[in-house]
């Protein structure tokens, strides 16, 4: 990700909480005591620090509620996430509130990932922030209330995966020039005409 304008990051998998670190948890990962955390998962504060060099760094984190290891860990675990750590230009979406679990859903997304891919779908043209807030409504309609994303840190401007359309300002400023171009015709042709005349 280096020199990078723009470094996102998407994961939806399982997560957990250890000691208020969240890792994020590789299919294969199988670690038998709490020291074989850090060779065995992925901590997402690394994941942010990866992306230090992008200018507008995102994050959507979609972890299901299950922890598989919560027998093992018992002491200092939860399946329940902590607060993300903060940096400039970064913008977290979790699927769910700090200290609740997010809900897999019965279908092949989860209602955190349906609702984020439905507005990216429909709406790909609107500001990020404003985006997040559609998906926070409709996780909230899809769960009946029961989850609500959150997200944290802030970017320095607008961002959009695809910038507005402009062809609506250009199409109005041509028509002007156009207009302006014509009536002038008109009244050039107008005044040669009453000139001729008398």
């Amino acid at each position: 990700m280096a020199k990078s304008t723009v470094a996102l990051v998407f994961y939806a998998g399982h997560g957990v909480q250890v000691n208020g670190v969240n890792f994020l948890i590789p299919i294969d990962a199988a670690p038998q005591n709490e020291r074989d955390l850090k060779h065995e998962l992925v901590r997402l504060d690394d994941v942010i620090d990866d992306m230090a060099s992008a200018k507008i760094k995102l994050i959507f984190f979609d972890p299901c509620r299950d922890n598989p290891f919560a027998r093992s860990f018992s002491r200092g675990s939860a399946r329940e996430l902590a607060a993300p750590s903060e940096a400039s230009g970064t913008l977290i979406s979790f699927s769910t509130k700090h200290g609740n679990t997010a809900a897999d859903g019965d279908g092949k997304n989860s209602p955190y990932t349906s609702a984020l891919l439905a507005v990216l779908e429909s709406q790909p043209q609107m500001e990020i922030e404003q985006m997040l807030r559609k998906v926070q409504q409709e996780v909230k309609r899809l769960t009946r209330g029961q989850q609500g994303p959150s997200r944290y840190g802030s970017l320095d401007g607008d961002f959009y995966f695809r910038p507005p359309e402009v062809e609506d300002s250009a199409t109005l400023s041509r028509e002007t020039v156009d207009k302006a171009i014509s009536d002038a015709v008109a009244e050039t042709v107008k005044k040669a005409t009453e000139r001729s005349d008398s």
